[in-house]
């Protein structure tokens, strides 16, 4: 079984949350104050995304992001 690199994964859910939205790559783009191609290599698997940049996009697209720790 292959598993895909972190940030395949993370465009993957990028996109398909986008989609579910049915918001454009420009839309988002505009409501985090960024440029097109910065967001579509996101939603490309080329650029990395820090936690901040992922939570913003989260929120833009209308969801939250919640993390929990257990020990």
């Amino acid at each position: 079984m292959k598993f895909l690199e972190p940030k395949y994964a993370t465009a993957l859910l990028l996109k398909k949350l986008r989609k579910n939205k049915c918001l454009t790559q420009s839309k988002v783009a505009l409501e985090l104050g960024s440029e097109i191609n910065c967001y579509v290599q996101y939603e490309e698997g080329k650029c990395e995304l820090s936690l901040g940049k992922f939570t913003d996009i989260l929120n833009v697209l209308g969801y939250e992001l919640q993390l929990t720790l257990q020990k």
